[in-house]
């Protein structure tokens, strides 16, 4: 094959690579939540508290929104965990992502406080380099725990007002929620018709490298 012929083969494959479908990314939004609390509960090392959601928006969860508070000075970070459930109750393994939130970040009480809609008013966590796909329809679930003796706290709402699940500690379901956001960002897949252009595209340039190799 000529060198003519090698630059113009390698060009049609860069750019099939480039040309090839791609499902595109919608920006994050709240999906899930529970706003209004009556309680702030305890986090310590011989109690922990987590809560089951049901995704509305399938895609990807780039993070958790929680009012928390830490009671005096803990040495010990609080940890979140995105969990799998099986029939409504949260499983300890896998272990879908773990943050280490640092004490400093958490403010003392009075605080928690309760969360609004339009804007972030407690603690955010980040979970989009964890990569985590999520289904519309599916529960999950978020845990929070730490090593320490001293106590951190989180907003709760006795009243159960979250149709999609439940509070838990140490595993056992509750009667009640914590209050939370779930941001989630869509995957959207590409219309039909632009799906069929760009292979008919592909096509093309497959069958014209073919046409060159035979020269």
């Amino acid at each position: 094959m000529s060198n003519r012929h090698s630059l113009v083969l390698v060009t049609m494959i860069a750019a099939a690579v480039v040309l090839a479908p791609q499902a595109a990314s919608a920006q994050a939004v709240v999906d899930q939540y529970d706003l209004v609390g009556d309680i702030n509960w305890a986090i310590h090392s011989s109690s922990d508290i987590g809560q089951v959601f049901t995704v509305g928006v399938g895609g990807r969860l780039t993070g958790i929104e929680l009012g928390l508070g830490r009671c005096a000075s803990p040495t010990d970070p609080m940890v979140l965990e995105i969990l799998t459930t099986s029939g409504g109750t949260p499983q300890p393994s896998p272990v879908l992502a773990s943050v280490a939130i640092p004490n400093a970040s958490i403010p003392l009480l009075p605080p928690p406080t309760d969360l609004v809609l339009g804007s972030i008013t407690g603690t955010y966590v980040d979970l989009t380099g964890f990569g985590i796909t999520v289904q519309s329809g599916v529960q999950y679930a978020f845990r929070l725990s730490t090593a320490g003796g001293v106590c951190y706290a989180v907003r709760g709402d006795t009243a159960a007002n979250y149709p999609g699940g439940q509070r838990f500690t140490m595993w056992t379901l509750q009667t009640s929620d914590l209050v939370f956001k779930t941001f989630n960002q869509a995957i959207e897949p590409i219309p039909t018709s632009s799906a069929l252009g760009l292979a008919l595209f592909l096509i093309g340039i497959v069958t014209a490298a073919f046409v060159l190799l035979r020269r």
